[in-house]
């Protein structure tokens, strides 16, 4: 299958945003929608349609911003860049975007879906000391491959289904996940208080407890490549393998990190409440494979303890 090869900037309006002076209050609270990164970063959906903050039209005007129509791909540039979503009413946004308007032979929909799935090769083309941001000038010439129209919509609709179907697994998966911890104080109660009077111990008295490998970019000349497993492989629960890096280390690293079936993995966190403690069993699918440091294995003594 041949499609026209183009730009983006070939087929979408690249509109760049701004903030208008925060000490005018006449710019702020008025009836234009104003987006930042965070609002898309909130959003479960791909459309948005209300923002956190609105300006009025003295404030449009007043920066180097300007009205984006529905159905325009708005697009982050920075921090973080490649948040995406598709605006149902008239809306700006602030400097953390170029945002596009597409032309008649580009659906918004499809360029939705592109960029989602091209996020890390639009990030690696960012730049900055303080912070990586992606120009107008690159974004326009970022390569774009261009189906027809009703090719656009077809791949767009298949996709939009695709979504939906891992929306409502990711809705079963709490669900499940809500009726086992219903289970679990059910039959044991809550661990917090222990009302069922459970003896108590700590856990490096029920296994092995070991930090993992330092992840820098001196790593040379070591004896050894193998995969190792991050925080963002560590789900509540369960175990995301689709993207596993390789790190070079030393012998006595790779026996001090090696993972073992049954062995626990805990996300360390770096104080983010959101992050800490999640867990997950690791099940020896990758072999041989080690950990990071954010990454705590806990070895249960299995005279002891189940894992």
């Amino acid at each position: 299958m041949s499609w026209k090869q183009t730009t983006l900037g070939e087929v979408a309006d690249i509109v760049s945003g701004a903030t208008p002076k925060s000490d005018v209050l006449s710019y702020w609270d008025g009836p234009i929608a104003w987006a930042t990164p965070t609002d898309l970063s909130r959003l479960s959906g791909k459309h948005i349609s209300t923002t956190s903050r609105t300006i009025s039209e003295a404030g449009l005007n007043a920066c180097s911003t300007r009205l984006l129509p529905p159905d325009s791909v708005l697009f982050s540039s920075r921090a973080p860049i490649g948040l995406v979503a598709i605006n149902t009413r008239p809306m700006a946004t602030n400097q953390g975007f170029k945002s596009f308007v597409p032309k008649p032979e580009l659906n918004a929909d499809f360029l939705f879906w592109w960029l989602k799935s091209n996020r890390k090769q639009l990030d690696d083309l960012g730049n900055g000391a303080t912070f990586k941001e992606v120009s107008k000038a690159v974004v326009s010439r970022v390569p774009f491959p261009l189906p027809p129209v009703h090719e656009q919509r077809r791949i767009a609709a298949i996709l939009d289904k695709a979504h939906e179907i891992c929306r409502k697994r990711e809705q079963t998966l709490t669900l499940s996940d809500d009726f086992l911890r219903s289970v679990f104080l059910e039959m044991f109660g809550d661990p917090a208080r222990n009302d069922r009077s459970w003896p108590e111990f700590l856990l490096e008295d029920l296994g092995d407890i070991q930090g993992g490998l330092q992840v820098t970019s001196k790593r040379i000349s070591m004896e050894l490549t193998l995969p190792y497993l991050r925080v963002a492989n560590v789900y509540r629960d369960r175990l995301n393998l689709d993207e596993i890096k390789e790190i070079n280390l030393s012998e006595p690293e790779f026996q001090r990190t090696r993972l073992e079936p049954g062995d626990i993995l805990i996300v360390e966190g770096h104080g983010n409440p959101e992050e800490i403690g999640r867990a997950a069993i690791w099940d020896g699918s990758i072999n041989p494979c080690v950990h990071q440091n954010h990454l705590i294995r806990f070895r249960a003594n299995r005279k002891r303890a189940c894992p």
